[in-house]
């Protein structure tokens, strides 16, 4: 009967039942991003049961209702997000969920061992960096212990007393001696050493060459390849692309001291505190894909068959490969796309900007954006640290650029901005 291999990646539709049932095998791929670390579980899930009780109640005398509770404890310990990016390149991290599936069409027949090989699409985008972990269904096994024991014993005993002297042994007919004596002899072996073994089922080797990844699984005696397989892995955008940049920085603009405790405007300029920062982008939110192929060896049982033991089979090993290969998207846009808030004046298209840096003024949250358009309404400045505010437009008359006027703050807004398609932006007004 005709084996068949065939690959499925991302959302495609499973196989047939009728597929999976006529000794044909199927391979599944997916990427999602990997579960967060223990360090990165809430603060109240790695205390003790009396540590929580005592949390919550201290949380929870100052709580007006349940969701404000459960908030605050969820806050608690939590690290707040970076807006600017670490030094180094751009990484990923990911995980690769590969599900084998089929049914053999003799019993005996098994999986020995898999290869999976990944290709990166754009070779130039990006690069595979590092294999991190490596899952699946079959773990460490304890073969338990193994004893051999031995014992011979052998015995004469004489009937007639008489007969026993080496006289009346050299005269006695050999029937007659036969008959007085009782000759006795017992052996017996059994297992009784003691070894404790174990051994780890299906080990997994995984190599990197850049734009391509492979793993590859071995089986053991007795255990077939079915389920499913996980692994970890980091890619890295490639900052030097040929065709187009695969990864942008931009600068970008955090405060504190805005606000006095009471919530008004801070007006001492010592007070406040103006940093800038360099954050790193992909350059497209065009999703990194990736070929996913698949060969396999495969052990068929010609005599033997019927028992369970190996030892006694006659078996023969073939090569069964992929009928083709499947795409399989690695980063999805979501993961790529970068957002940033800029401040604008109603119906005009140019960003508030830094006339001294000679940049526009980018920020990270809405919230950030949206404290600068207050402190400036509030205190009708038109300069912060030291900065001149102002417009990349059109030239004054005096062939400068446009500086921002007091009364142009009540016109400020924040505008979100978005990657869309390829290397597009979309921006629209989120607050006024």
């Amino acid at each position: 009967m005709a084996t068949k291999l065939t690959i499925q990646g991302g959302q495609a539709a499973p196989a047939t039942p009728s597929e999976l049932l006529t000794g044909n095998y199927t391979v599944a791929g997916f990427v999602t991003s990997p579960p967060p670390s223990p360090a990165s579980a809430p603060f109240i899930s790695r205390l003790s049961d009396r540590g929580q009780a005592e949390l919550i109640g201290q949380v929870g005398a100052s709580a007006k209702s349940s969701e404000e509770l459960v908030a605050g404890l969820l806050k608690l310990g939590e690290k707040p997000s970076k807006a600017c990016s670490d030094p180094g390149p751009i990484r990923m991290e990911r995980r690769l969920v590969l599900s084998l599936a089929g049914r053999h069409a003799e019993p005996s027949t098994r999986l020995d061992a898999m290869a999976y090989v990944l290709t990166l699409a754009d070779p130039q985008r990006a690069r595979f960096v590092s294999w991190n972990r490596f899952d699946t269904q079959h773990e460490t096994v304890a073969l338990g212990t193994t004893r051999m024991k031995q014992s011979q014993t052998a015995g004469l005993t004489d009937f007639d007393s008489d007969k026993t002297t080496v006289a009346a042994t050299a005269i006695a007919p050999a029937k007659e001696m036969l008959s007085t004596l009782n000759l006795t002899a017992t052996q017996s072996r059994e297992l009784e050493e003691t070894v404790a073994s174990s051994r780890r089922f299906t080990p997994i080797t995984g190599s990197l060459s850049g734009p391509g990844a492979a793993l590859v699984q071995q089986g053991s005696v007795g255990l077939d390849l079915f389920g499913n397989l996980t692994a970890d892995f980091t890619l890295e955008l490639n900052p030097a692309a040929p065709n187009a940049p695969a990864v942008g920085e931009e600068w970008i603009y955090s405060t504190s001291g805005l606000f006095a405790a009471d919530g008004t405007a801070q007006t001492n300029a010592s007070a406040i505190t103006l940093a800038r920062c360099v954050r790193k982008y992909a350059g497209s939110v065009d999703p990194i894909e990736a070929s996913l192929n698949a060969s396999g060896v495969l052990r068929r049982v010609s005599k033997g068959g019927d028992t369970v033991i190996e030892g006694d089979d006659v078996a023969s090993y073939g090569k069964i490969d992929a009928s083709g290969a499947a795409k399989i998207e690695l980063v999805d846009r979501a993961a790529l796309a970068r957002v940033y808030f800029t401040i604008q004046r109603t119906g005009k298209d140019y960003n508030l900007y830094n006339h001294a840096e000679k940049e526009d003024i980018v920020f990270a949250s809405l919230d950030e954006a949206r404290n600068w358009v207050r402190w400036l309404r509030q205190t009708g400045s038109t300069e912060l640290k030291g900065i001149q505010l102002g417009w990349l437009g059109p030239p004054t008359k005096n062939g400068g650029l446009p500086m921002l006027r007091k009364e142009e703050a009540s016109s400020l807004e924040v505008r979100r901005c978005e990657s869309d398609t390829g290397r597009a932006v979309r921006c629209g007004v989120i607050w006024k």
